[in-house]
């Protein structure tokens, strides 16, 4: 059963390892509200937090304003290590994304405005193994329009 808590959440991108610390938690759970919680969308955003039904690890961190993704998109795998981290506004990608392996290591960095961006890939080892030019056109995938791809030794 997996459950899900409202939280107020100072925004910011969290290092790696850092958890966010939660200043206010209302739990629900998909048959039961156990709260309601009435706020000023001026003043803060809503931020959903997933977690397992032992309330032991995070999977997922969202910001909603008007029922819409706006700010930091993060997601966890199961270990706690950060698996992604996006910003949305208006409910689209705008601004730095990346994306770690199950171990911490950064596997894709790159940067998304108004459906145009820039990303560069990185091996297990920490090379550069592609840098390129995209755009997404809203597939699920982005269209590569440009890039140069390195070997694992660097050539």
């Amino acid at each position: 059963m997996i459950f899900i808590l409202f939280i107020l959440i100072n925004l910011k991108l969290f290092s790696q390892n850092e958890m966010p610390v939660i200043d206010t938690a209302i739990a629900q759970n998909s048959s039961e509200v156990y709260y309601k919680y009435i706020y000023q969308p001026d003043t803060f955003k809503i931020i959903y937090v997933y977690v397992d039904s032992s309330f032991s690890s995070v999977s997922e961190i969202k910001s909603l304003k008007n029922d819409t993704l706006d700010g930091v998109y993060i997601t966890y795998y199961e270990n706690g290590q950060k698996k992604s981290c996006f910003y949305y506004k208006n409910g689209m990608i705008d601004g730095n994304f990346y994306y770690w392996n199950e171990f911490g290591q950064l596997q894709e960095s790159g940067y998304l405005k108004k459906g145009k961006g820039k990303g560069i890939d990185f091996y297990e080892n920490g090379a550069q193994e592609a840098k390129y030019i995209f755009i997404d056109k809203g597939y699920g995938f982005p269209i590569i329009v440009r890039g140069k791809w390195f070997y694992i030794n660097g050539n």
